[in-house]
């Protein structure tokens, strides 16, 4: 049953308040209806103070138009009964209402109507009301008037961090606002254990007591102090639970929210959560060769980018990239990705050496331009046609050797290597020295293993990853290779650089693929015993 005062109010809520306070509260979610339903409920709960017998309250909920969608009576008449209601089916909408009546015993009658709410579909909502209860005396006429007190909500609050060691200290801060102009809003800071320094202030520091534990912070907001009880019109706490001197002992306790122990800065943070594995994060993770992505040494996948003259990427030791002309500038990038002054020209061949039962060189040809080295100095000229023994070789090779290209000493057949195996066989002087060019790198580099040439351009795992092919060749002659092939443009892309390289390897009509022949087919298999340590 409900006993109550000429003047009380109730309070339908989860809360209980002192006497005279009523409101409409909702504290769980309506999933009757599914997940797609466009209904809401409401919910009610009270704790009635002392006062005359009311057997039943009469409830009306009305919509936004003052139309009634639900009503119905409330037996009271238990001595344990509460006034408590929930009310699903309610269409979502605003300017809902709900109007309370009552009779008590002694003739008074009680009414009470909500501020209007708005229902929100698959949820609950939590409504205010003040329900009045006017005595009637034997002598005259009691007037009760009520007092609508609106409790402060906590609209914020930061606890960080959640963990600390025992003892460890944790700051917190809270913000609460009142929508009674006239209330004034206080803080009050508890714990189940531990200190903090100023206890009633929004922003604070919580102390841990030494021994390792959990425990529960309250923030409680509160408004004007009433003067007839000396407390707090309406309090509103909200709940925290940290850890002090769980985090960092080894154990992942679960139950205090953590997911890891101890923390390592990498997959665990100091508050025993687990860090995920994001590239850019700064922190070098499973999977990740370094961190975070800067575009020259660290790829957008937390990939570590080799160093390689000429993948258009200036990096650590190079000063330009890629090797070429530099734009805007009368200087040049070396095949070493260095910046020097462009060349003058290159200088005239003296011209080839007679080889034994060979042909009288015809004399060096004038170069167009010298191929910058370091310091900006100029090549010289090509060795000229015919005069490849004597040690005149341009690619570096021995005279033994050179006379096996000549002569087959090292072959049944007695007859030179094909003119499809030899760089000689160019007529066109300009291509003639590139493909010396590309076959002295492959001879000082010893990287044409088993007569393939394509490894001196790019390693194996290049070519099998697809890096070489993306623009990064990482073969000792990657350099000297584009620029020993005349259908490679310099301005172009690094990708589409390599690409064309690639394809010319096994062309016996481009320098770069001439020379791998004379060194795989001509070296490796008719001179492999006078050319040996020279490929």
């Amino acid at each position: 049953m409900i006993r109550t005062a000429a003047r009380k109010a109730f309070l339908l809520a989860a809360v209980t308040l002192s006497v005279g306070a009523v409101a409409v509260n909702c504290s769980h979610r309506d999933t009757s209806d599914g997940p797609g339903s466009a209904i809401g409920s409401v919910g009610l709960a009270i704790t009635l103070p002392s006062g005359a017998t009311v057997s039943t309250v009469h409830y009306s909920i009305k919509n936004g138009t003052n139309v009634e969608v639900s009503s119905g009576n409330i037996n009271t008449s238990d001595p344990g009964a509460t006034v408590s209601l929930v009310v699903g089916g309610i269409a979502a909408g605003s300017g809902y209402t709900i109007v309370l009546t009552a009779t008590a015993s002694d003739g008074s009658g009680c009414m009470g109507t909500s501020a209007p709410f708005t229902v929100v579909a698959n949820q609950s909502v939590s409504v205010t009301v003040l329900l009045l209860c006017r005595a009637t005396g034997t002598t005259g006429v009691i007037n009760g008037t009520g007092i609508v007190d609106n409790c402060p909500i906590i609209t914020s609050y930061i606890v960080s961090p959640l963990a600390v060691s025992a003892g460890g200290a944790i700051d917190v801060a809270a913000s609460a606002t009142d929508s009674d102009p006239s209330d004034t809003v206080t803080y009050g800071w508890t714990a189940t254990a531990g200190t903090f320094d100023a206890a009633g202030t929004a922003s604070t520091k919580y102390h841990c007591p030494p021994a390792s534990s959990q425990q529960t912070l309250t923030i409680t907001a509160s408004d004007n102090i009433d003067a007839a009880s000396n407390a707090p019109k309406c309090s509103t706490p909200t709940n925290i639970i940290v850890n002090c001197g769980l985090c960092g002992n080894g154990t992942t306790d679960t139950a205090a929210g953590e997911t890891c122990d101890p923390p390592n800065g990498t997959t665990c943070d100091t508050s025993c959560h687990t860090i995920a594995v994001v590239c850019g994060n700064g922190i070098l993770q499973a999977g990740e060769q370094c961190d975070p992505p800067n575009g020259v040494t660290c790829s957008a996948s937390c990939q570590t980018i080799p160093v390689v003259c000429g993948n258009s990427i200036v990096q650590p030791g190079e000063q330009c990239d890629p090797p070429g002309p530099i734009a805007g500038t009368t200087n040049v990038c070396t095949a070493t990705c260095q910046i020097a002054a462009a060349g003058t020209g290159g200088t005239v061949g003296t011209g080839g050496v007679t080889a034994t039962g060979g042909v009288t060189g015809t004399g060096g040809v004038t170069a167009t331009g010298g191929v910058t080295g370091n310091g900006g100095s100029a090549a010289g000229g090509s060795t000229g046609a015919g005069g490849m023994s004597g040690g005149g070789d341009p690619s570096g090779a021995t005279a033994a050797c050179v006379s096996c290209e000549d002569n087959g000493t090292d072959s049944t057949t007695g007859t030179r290597c094909a003119a499809n195996q030899r760089c000689d066989s160019l007529t066109d002087a300009t291509l003639k020295g590139q493909c010396y060019a590309a076959l002295k790198c492959m001879r000082d580099n010893h990287c044409a293993v088993g007569g393939d040439n394509s490894l001196c351009y790019c390693s194996r795992a290049a070519q099998e990853s697809g890096a070489c092919g993306n623009g990064m060749p990482d073969g000792p002659c990657s350099t000297a290779f584009e620029m020993a092939d005349p259908n490679v443009i310099a301005s172009s892309p690094a990708s589409t650089r390599a690409n064309q390289v690639l394809s010319d390897l096994s062309d016996p009509t481009n320098p770069v693929g001439l020379s791998g022949r004379q060194i795989g087919l001509c070296d490796q298999v008719k001179c492999v015993t006078p050319c040996a340590g020279q490929f």
